[in-house]
């Protein structure tokens, strides 16, 4: 009677025991929708990575768009080595970054990946985002100023005076 009564606990547990669950690697898997990433991230960002530096593991970028944080902060790098993911030089990503000035790290099991990988409704979660102008565009005449708007404003304001005054004084 023992001996039935323990076979049925054993059998009992193996059933128990042998029934596959779901296993995760890390605790962030599955990934956060963007929204929620998003909500957790200091830097929100699309950039061109124009170089990887392996001795500090991070990812220098052209910043295209900026949701999240400004180009200052991004500045001299993300460090990028818990993505998991080798960048390639050239492409264009989406980067989700937390941290503080001058140690902003890409979120481990996050969203940041290429930017072609996003779907249309997942860019379109994002919104507009601000896009940013390329350090190479500055001072070549690709990007207008705003020093240079507000010339342009008041001359055209001065000249279109000077023209009302001399319509003026001719009609006397």
């Amino acid at each position: 009677m023992n001996k039935i009564v323990l076979a049925i606990i054993v059998l009992l547990v193996l059933i128990q025991v042998g029934e596959p669950g779901t296993a995760h690697a890390l605790s962030c898997v599955p990934p956060k929708s963007l929204k929620e990433e998003y909500d957790a991230s200091a830097l929100v960002f699309r950039g061109e990575v124009l170089r990887t530096n392996t001795a500090n593991r991070k990812a220098e970028f052209e910043v295209k768009t900026i949701w999240k944080g400004s180009k200052e902060q991004i500045g001299e790098g993300i460090q990028v080595s818990d993505m998991w993911k080798s960048l390639k030089d050239g492409q264009d990503y989406i980067v989700f970054a937390s941290g503080s000035e001058g140690q902003w790290v890409a979120n481990i099991c996050g969203n940041s990946r290429l930017w072609s990988e996003l779907r249309p409704e997942q860019i379109a979660q994002l919104g507009t985002g601000i896009e940013a102008v390329p350090a190479e565009a500055r001072g070549t005449g690709k990007a207008v100023s705003g020093l240079w708007l507000i010339a342009v404003v008041i001359l055209a304001g001065g000249a279109a005076a000077a023209l009302v005054r001399y319509r003026s004084g001719r009609r006397r």
